[in-house]
């Protein structure tokens, strides 16, 4: 150790001077301080020496010397490095040994991907099972497939950071495989990326299509107004590319005739196989007054008192469920019925409100056509607000003026907009429903007396009472009788009164051939027991239907006023709904008439039902957007309410 200099140095600095001394005593006091700095200065001299000699003497090993060199460097080293830095050429030395460092690396990686799994490791993970997800590593090799272009910024530490995966629960589904535990860092992101893609695909509009550029011969134009035309024309493209690609040349969203299983696929009673799919999003200003889903298209129009038609993509999948495709405003016209044509190449809809007219709205033009010309002789109609439009798209009829002693059903033509005739019966309307094939109506009053008109011979053909009829409100027809000629080929008929019960009748029942066996069978079971002379039938001259018939069931499930009813598309679900009560909608099996146990539940949020529409539930499958297994359900539900909010269900097997 070197010894402490315990000398204190003096102080520098300007030392105060003295009132005007003498001269003699100036001088010699110079003298003296010179003296002692002189000394002071020989004594530090010799200390410092005394130190460097005591520090020689200590030797540094080799070890101790090499780390100086590193942390302080040495002159020639910094010297050398000076000659050899070339500002030209700045950072080639360090390009060339990445670049060979890549190399090597790519070389140990072709090694080790020429062999097999077993020849690296082997991991013993019992019994294999098959995996319930896409393969991680099927996943992996695709998205390194798709990265083509090298990314614009790698973080190196990345490649030093380990993850654990196996001891955080929530990163265990980024595993390939159970044994798997310590990812670096660069891998954990790719995966964390993978599993975000997995459950969010990304949208279209981040896969555009490849768009050949379009060369325009001009006389005077140039090459960069060409361009900026070229440019120009693509965003007009883009902007007109949801209605007109939905409308006019989008193979992939219409129903073909082989787009369906056209095997039927029977239901089971009881239980219902029903999952709920993504609401149409926002809420309408008003409650939903009527809903119809396009024959072939993915479409469902929407209205309500807001003056107001809504036009969505029925397409419940990430990233943009449901999107509205356009709207329809027309001001002082509250609109009360919308409705598609039936006709898959006609492109019209039909809307009305409580007015003396309806508009028409051509979806491809944009074009909206006031039809104000079918009532303009018949002053008894004063509103169009209720209409239905016939299933082979000929005609569209309208409940005619209503009172307690009679009421009419108008028939116009969906071609011309033109009168064609009057149904009228003698009670006050309730409501009506065309047959399967539109060559007749199935017209209800409120006294429960259901009278069958035939437009083809311009009358009635049949008059039967409701069993049971307590002011009857609405009608509904679905399901093939499998005899077309026998009243448009409808099965069942469901008519809803104000106390909640709806009865509904099998036609088949009303064939002539088993009207007379089960007549036949009557007389037979009178004859055995009570012999009396047969009295005449009670039943229609010509069609042979009961006056009275019996329904096949009454249904009391619901104890409100009925305001839906709705067959499914091929009549094996029966929707029926109130408006008097929350969540009062009940689904019918058929031909059982069983009401569904499993479902609506005490959660499931349908609101007060104002409207109901079904479609089949391959129209899932065929928009943009729809994976594997999507679409296989038999049907899609839309359920309107009050709050102006439409939900969506799937029904499947």
């Amino acid at each position: 150790m070197a010894p402490e200099i315990s000398r204190q140095r003096p102080r520098k600095g300007k030392t105060q001077p003295e009132k005007k001394p003498e001269a003699a005593s100036e001088s010699d006091s110079d003298d003296s301080q010179s003296n002692d700095e002189a000394q002071e200065q020989s004594e530090d001299s010799e200390e410092i020496e005394e130190l460097q000699d005591e520090e020689s003497e200590v030797d540094k090993d080799d070890m101790e010397l090499e780390l100086e060199k590193l942390v302080f460097g040495d002159s020639a080293g910094f010297r050398e490095g000076l000659r050899s830095f070339d500002v030209d050429k700045k950072g080639s030395g360090l390009d060339v040994d990445m670049s060979a460092a890549t190399e090597d690396d790519g070389d140990d990686t072709a090694e080790l991907g020429g062999l097999a799994d077993g020849d690296l490791f082997f991991v013993d993970s019992g019994p294999a099972t098959q995996a319930v997800i896409p393969s991680a590593q099927a996943d992996l090799g695709a998205a390194d497939q798709d990265i083509k272009e090298s990314a614009a910024w790698e973080d190196s530490d990345d490649d030093r950071i380990m993850v654990s995966i196996a001891s955080v629960p929530r990163l265990r589904k980024l595993r390939i495989t159970e044994a798997e535990d310590v990812i670096s860092g660069k891998e954990y992101s790719r995966r964390l990326r993978m599993q975000f893609e997995r459950l969010n695909p990304p949208p279209d509009w981040a896969h555009p299509p490849k768009q050949s550029k379009r060369r325009r011969k001009s006389q005077t134009g140039g090459s960069e107004t060409d361009s900026s035309d070229d440019e120009m024309d693509v965003d007009e493209e883009l902007s007109a590319q949801p209605l007109a690609k939905l409308l006019q040349d989008s193979d992939a969203l219409t129903k073909g005739p082989n787009g369906r299983n056209t095997k039927k696929r029977k239901l089971a009673a009881e239980k219902i196989n029903i999952s709920r799919l993504k609401d149409v999003p926002g809420e309408q200003p008003s409650s939903i007054s009527s809903l119809s889903f396009h024959p072939t298209y993915p479409l469902l129009l929407s209205s309500g008192i807001a003056k107001t038609a809504w036009l969505h993509h029925i397409l419940p999948y990430p990233p943009l469920p449901n999107p509205l495709v356009t709207s329809l405003h027309i001001p002082g016209q509250p609109l009360d019925t919308v409705s598609f044509h039936p006709s898959p190449t006609d492109t019209r809809v039909f809307l009305s409100s409580r007015r003396r007219h309806f508009h028409i709205w051509d979806l491809p033009s944009g074009n909206i056509t006031k039809a104000n010309h079918a009532l303009s002789t018949d002053r008894e109609q004063q509103t169009m607000d209720r209409f239905k439009i016939s299933p082979c798209g000929k005609y569209i009829a309208f409940a005619g003026p209503i009172t307690k002693s009679s009421g009419a059903v108008t028939i116009v033509s969906a071609i011309t907009s033109q009168l064609v005739t009057h149904a009228r019966i003698e009670s006050s309307l309730a409501d009506f429903a065309w047959w399967a094939d539109g060559s007749g109506l199935s017209i209800v009053g409120t006294g429960g007396e259901v009278s069958e008109y035939s437009l083809l011979d311009r009358r009635f053909t049949a008059v039967w009472q409701d069993e049971g009829a307590l002011h009857i409100t609405t009608i509904a027809l679905g399901g093939r009788s499998g005899h077309d000629d026998f009243f448009g080929g409808d099965r069942w008929i469901a008519i809803g009164s104000r106390s909640g019960i709806v009865n509904i009748y099998d036609r088949t029942a009303w064939l002539p051939g088993k009207q007379q066996k089960q007549q036949q069978k009557q007389k037979q079971q009178q004859q055995q027991h009570r012999p009396a002379p047969s009295k005449p039938t009670d039943s229609h001259p010509t069609t042979l239907i009961p006056r009275r018939p019996t329904p096949k069931k009454s249904l009391d499930n619901l104890v409100t006023t009925i305001t839906c009813l709705a067959f499914a598309p091929d009549g094996q679900v029966l929707a029926m709904a109130s408006r008097g009560k929350k969540d009062a909608l009940r689904l019918v099996h058929l031909p059982s008439c069983s009401v569904f146990q499993n479902w609506p539940t005490q959660n499931t949020p349908l609101g007060r039902v104002t409207a109901l529409a079904w479609t089949h539930g391959s129209v899932l499958a065929e928009g943009e957007g729809a994976g594997e297994g999507r679409g296989t359900g038999l049907y899609v539900m839309a359920v309107g309410n009050e709050r102006g909010q439409i939900k969506l269900w799937e029904v499947g097997l």
